[in-house]
């Protein structure tokens, strides 16, 4: 209850005011009302029906853990900004600038709010389904059908993620072995973007047209891909043979925006671990 009242409005003409004003909350307001939302969730049902799926209190729980997904100003993502994917920092291995980001993405929170709706919604159906496996007491049952929903959902949430499940996926201490199993596909075999936008891209650093300006032969599919970018074969009109790689769109800005919301996400993940484990958050 406490998670949907400090989620939503409560009458259907306060929302729609809600939605017309756009009564944009802060990150760390849109953190504290999904970690309300969680714990209404853990909290709520203390008794299971085995009917759970006509159970009340299951109706209740899940309820609020909608509300929580959606969550209290992730409607502003349905207004789109004109701003473009802009980067706090430039690219280098040394030039990563947590402040910097800060006070970058403190005028963006569009972009902000954009990006966490995105992510609650491809996250959604994964979360609820691990919740319910925990209430019901089947998190081992169905650990496997979970881990390859892991590595598909790696795919979709893009190279930040696809990152970060590439280096979980040899740290068998932190997750199960059979979602390690499972994540270690993503070393060798992330999916490839599109090839028009590759070849575009090519072009555009180039500063040609056509690139047979440049190639002789360009492979018409990538050799490889990987978080990053991607690999195409090529031959110079001299007649060597090169490796042609393209990196994936706007992707310092994407990384970056990742990195800033994994900071921000993070005293999240605490709390809720610390409310499923019923320990005190200091």
């Amino acid at each position: 209850r406490t998670g949907l009242q400090r989620l939503l409005p409560t009458s259907r003409r306060e929302r729609v005011a809600h939605l017309a004003m756009l009564d944009v909350p802060q990150p760390q307001e849109l953190v504290a009302a999904f970690t309300d939302g969680f714990a209404a969730f853990a909290a709520g049902p203390k008794y299971w029906d085995p009917n759970w799926a006509n159970s009340q209190t299951f109706v209740t729980a899940t309820s609020a853990l909608a509300a929580c997904i959606l969550g209290r100003g992730v409607t502003v993502a349905v207004k789109k900004s004109e701003m473009p994917l802009d980067t706090p920092y430039k690219a280098g291995p040394a030039t990563y600038d947590p402040i910097a980001a800060e006070k970058f993405y403190a005028d963006r929170f569009p972009l902000i709010v954009r990006r966490l709706a995105r992510l609650a919604w491809l996250t959604s159906a994964f979360n609820v389904k691990l919740l319910l496996d925990w209430r019901l007491g089947q998190i081992e049952k169905n650990e496997k059908e979970r881990a390859k929903e892991a590595l598909g959902l790696a795919n979709q949430l893009g190279p930040t993620f696809i990152k970060l499940a590439q280096a979980l996926s040899i740290r068998t201490d932190l997750i199960p072995e059979a979602y390690a199993l499972e994540l270690r596909q993503l070393q060798d075999a992330v999916p490839p973007f599109d090839d028009a936008e590759a070849k575009a891209i090519l072009a555009r650093e180039l500063g040609v047209s056509d690139l047979s300006a440049v190639f002789a032969q360009i492979s018409e599919r990538p050799i490889a891909a990987a978080s990053i970018g991607q690999v195409y074969r090529g031959k110079l009109h001299d007649g060597r043979d090169v490796a042609i790689k393209v990196q994936r769109p706007a992707i310092l800005g994407e990384i970056a925006l990742d990195l800033y919301l994994l900071r921000l996400l993070a005293p999240l993940q605490t709390r809720l671990s610390n409310i499923v484990n019923k320990r005190e958050t200091f």
